[in-house]
């Protein structure tokens, strides 16, 4: 949708970070990860190796449920959730970091699950890790 690509770039230019999800199938064509700058997640359990997608777990994520209950998912857009929040909890610490700097600090260990500790301690420069 041009609108929604508009929109996703209008939010890059006011220094927004913008992460979205791998589609099942593996490739970045699909939106809205294939817009430059777009930090692409996939579940770590798929077995695509792509060097420039961030990974995170996305099988039998515990998450909210309809009528107040608990359930397990499956999916990149889960794994998508946590990378935003790791994303956040460093923008937190640094607020002009920019989705590069983001998608390097969280692609260090690949293809380790990203280390929020230690992407915080190599963004500020430490090389402990946190506890």
């Amino acid at each position: 949708d041009p609108l929604l690509s508009r929109l996703i770039r209008h939010a890059q230019d006011e220094g927004i970070i913008v992460v979205g999800a791998i589609p099942p199938d593996g490739q970045r064509d699909a939106f809205p990860t294939n817009i430059a700058n777009v930090i692409a997640v996939d579940a770590i359990e798929n077995n695509f190796a792509t060097p420039d997608v961030v990974r995170a777990p996305g099988r039998d994520v515990l998450s909210l449920a309809p009528q107040s209950h608990y359930d397990f998912y499956n999916g990149s857009s889960l794994a998508t959730a946590e990378i935003t929040g790791v994303i956040a909890l460093l923008r937190a610490k640094q607020s002009h970091l920019t989705a590069h700097e983001a998608q390097m600090l969280l692609i260090a260990e690949t293809p380790a699950v990203p280390d929020a500790c230690a992407a915080l301690g190599a963004m500020l420069h430490h090389t402990q890790r946190c506890e």
